[in-house]
């Protein structure tokens, strides 16, 4: 629709940062195999969501999260119906 009114698309980039719509936050991380199968896909909408998450490590018995839009690291146990 955008691309046959491009007087549209001028007009939604002239509304204040503050107005636009936010997009829900989503954590979502997925362990695959080596043949690219998923062995475990765990995802989190809540409150206080540690999102985006850009890096995974696993280390132990946990999982550790990196983003950046956080200055923190984020950190969770392996729940055992991850596919250890």
């Amino acid at each position: 629709m955008a691309l046959s009114h491009p007087w549209l698309l001028k007009l939604v980039y002239r509304i204040p940062e503050a107005l636009r719509p936010k997009p829900k936050k989503h954590a979502w991380v997925l362990k695959l195999d080596l043949n690219g199968k998923v062995v475990a896909n765990l995802q989190y909408k809540g409150d206080g969501v540690y999102a985006p998450i850009t890096s995974v490590r696993e280390i132990g018995k946990n999982l550790y999260f990196g983003s950046i839009e956080y200055p923190a690291i984020g950190l969770m146990p392996i729940p055992a119906t991850a596919g250890r």
